[in-house]
């Protein structure tokens, strides 16, 4: 089982370098597959830094812009999909800091459901979940909206930000903690 996983990394990874080896090379089809893999866990990553609809849709269109001009910047070390979030990390970050939130409601995140309760009760709840991680520290607010709203893992959050995985589950843990206290 871990081969077969092993394998399934290894092809991944070849897959990575060469659609990036090709869009770098002007190819648009592949940067084109590169957009279609990775733009929708790209607005989860936006949507959980800015909290906001339309900005996030700005992020996305930034972070590709700077993927496009950084392919020849991936050397592999790291995931593809994680130097992505990266960008898209930092884009968020920027222009959260440059524009105030528009306030459009949480949508995107999940799948459409049939029963318009259930989509707005989920809207409300991770409406209300944004603005509870808002209140908690800078690294441990963003932490926490990475993990739940941008479903990125412990792993890819420590990459993405630069620190250790047990650091992660820590703070994390802490956010969870005061966002239990804050109820």
């Amino acid at each position: 089982m871990r081969r077969l996983h092993a394998t399934s990394a290894e092809a991944s990874l070849a897959l990575d370098q060469r659609l990036v080896r090709e869009a770098g090379a002007g190819n648009e089809d592949a940067f084109g597959a590169l957009f279609d893999t990775h733009r929708r866990s790209v607005y989860r990553i936006a949507r959980a830094v800015t909290g906001d609809h339309e900005t996030s849709l700005d992020v996305v269109q930034d972070t590709f812009v700077k993927v496009y001009r950084g392919l020849n910047g991936w050397k592999g070390r790291s995931s593809l999909r994680t130097w992505i979030a990266r960008i898209a990390i930092r884009a968020a970050i920027d222009q959260r800091r440059r524009a105030p939130p528009r306030g459009a409601p949480l949508d995107g995140q999940r799948e459409p459901s049939h029963d318009p309760r259930g989509r707005l009760e989920d809207e409300i709840a991770l409406q209300r979940l944004h603005e509870l991680a808002e209140r908690l520290d800078g690294q441990q607010g963003l932490i926490l909206r990475l993990r739940l709203l941008g479903q990125l893992s412990n792993a890819e959050v420590a990459q993405a930000l630069g620190l250790r995985e047990s650091n992660v589950r820590m703070q994390l843990s802490k956010a969870v903690r005061r966002l239990r206290e804050m109820l």
